[in-house]
C-alpha cells in the first residue's frame, strides 16, 4: 500500500504562541520520523507461547510500521532511508533489533508475560534509535492473550462494552493539514496544542482525546489515535484527505476483512454528544470512546 501524501505545509507553522519556519523543524537536530508499537515478550521457552505473543499481530503490524516510516522518508526527501528500509528483510531486521533491545534489561522469569511500548526513530540520516517501556505485566496468560488489535470491533453497531469510555473532545480551532499531520514524526506541537486548549494535556491517551478538524470542517484525526464513527450502516473513518495521519491501525481497520470499515469525510456538524465512538492506535490497539461536546 502506498500512502498518499500531503503536500508541505506552508513556509510557517504556528505552534505555541508562536511561528516556526519549516526549515527550523526540518533541520533540527532532534528531529525524526517516529513510529511506536505495541510488542509482547514471553518469559516462557514454549514455543506455542512464542507464536502466540510474537508472531501473529506484531510481526504483521511492523511490516506496516515499516512502510509508514518509508513513506514519511519518502514525503521528506530522505532518499537515504527510503532505501534502508526497501530491503525484503527489514522486517525480520527490525524484529531481531526490537528483540535485542528488549531481551538485553529483561532477564524475564519463566511464566511471566510482559507487553512494551516500543518507538523507531529514525534520522534523515539513517540513524536508527529505538526505545522501549513496559506497560503491561502478568503471570496470567488469559490477561495477555486478548486481542487488542481485532477489528471485529467494527462489524457491529455501536453498543457500550466499557463502564470505562475514552472521553473524547472536539477541538476549538482548526488545525492545518501539513506533512506533520499526515506522517508521524518528532514534531508534536500541533497536538500537543490541541490537548493543552482541551484541558487534557495531562491525561492519558486513552482517558481522554481530542478531535482535530480542518479549516472545512472535516475530522483528520484524534492526537493520539484514529477515530471511527458509525454513519448510516457502517463504521467510517476520515479520509487522509482531510489531512490526518496515515495510522498502522487505521491501515489494518481498512485491510483487514474482518472489519466493515470504510475511508469517509466525517463533518464536526455531524458529531453528536454522548455519540459512542471507536479509536485506535498502534499501542493500544482499538479501544471505545465517547464524545463528550462543550457548549
Amino acid at each position: 500500500m502506498v500512502f498518499m501524501s500531503r503536500p508541505f505545509p506552508a513556509e510557517k507553522i504556528s505552534g505555541h504562541g508562536h511561528t516556526l519556519g519549516l526549515a527550523d523543524i526540518l533541520h533540527d537536530p532532534s528531529f525524526r520520523i517516529i513510529s511506536s508499537l505495541r510488542w509482547s515478550e514471553s518469559g516462557s521457552k514454549e514455543p506455542e507461547v512464542d507464536v502466540l505473543l510474537h508472531n501473529t499481530t506484531d510481526k504483521k503490524l511492523l511490516r506496516f510500521h515499516l512502510d509508514r516510516l518509508r513513506s514519511a522518508a519518502r514525503a521528506l526527501g530522505w532518499t537515504v532511508v527510503v532505501n534502508s528500509l526497501e530491503d525484503d528483510k527489514s522486517v525480520e531486521v527490525f524484529a531481531g533489533k526490537i528483540k535485542d533491545h528488549i531481551a538485553t534489561p529483561s532477564n524475564l522469569a519463566a511464566g511471566h508475560f510482559r507487553i512494551h511500548k516500543v518507538r523507531i526513530a529514525v534520522s534523515s540520516q539513517g540513524d536508527i534509535q529505538i526505545d522501549s517501556a513496559v506497560i503491561q505485566q502478568s503471570t496470567k496468560r488469559d490477561e495477555i492473550q486478548h486481542d487488542p488489535f481485532d477489528t471485529r470491533c467494527l462489524t457491529r453497531p455501536p453498543q457500550r462494552l466499557s463502564s470505562s469510555l475514552c472521553q473524547v473532545h472536539l477541538d476549538m480551532q482548526p488545525t492545518t493539514p501539513s506533512v506533520f499531520t499526515t506522517h508521524k514524526t518528532t514534531y508534536r506541537t500541533l497536538y500537543d496544542d490541541a490537548r493543552s486548549r482541551g484541558g487534557i494535556s495531562n491525561t492519558g491517551p486513552t482517558q481522554a482525546e481530542i478531535l482535530l478538524f480542518n479549516a472545512e470542517h472535516e475530522i483528520m484525526e484524534a492526537s493520539f489515535s484514529t477515530p471511527y464513527f458509525f454513519r448510516g450502516t457502517r463504521w467510517v473513518t476520515p479520509p487522509l484527505s482531510s489531512g490526518g495521519n496515515a495510522g498502522v491501525t487505521r491501515r489494518l481497520a481498512l485491510e483487514d476483512a474482518a472489519a466493515v470499515c470504510e475511508p469517509a469525510v466525517v463533518k464536526v456538524e455531524d458529531i453528536r454528544d454522548g455519540e459512542l465512538i471507536w479509536l485506535s492506535n498502534a499501542v493500544r490497539g482499538f479501544f471505545q470512546g465517547i464524545m463528550v461536546l462543550r457548549e
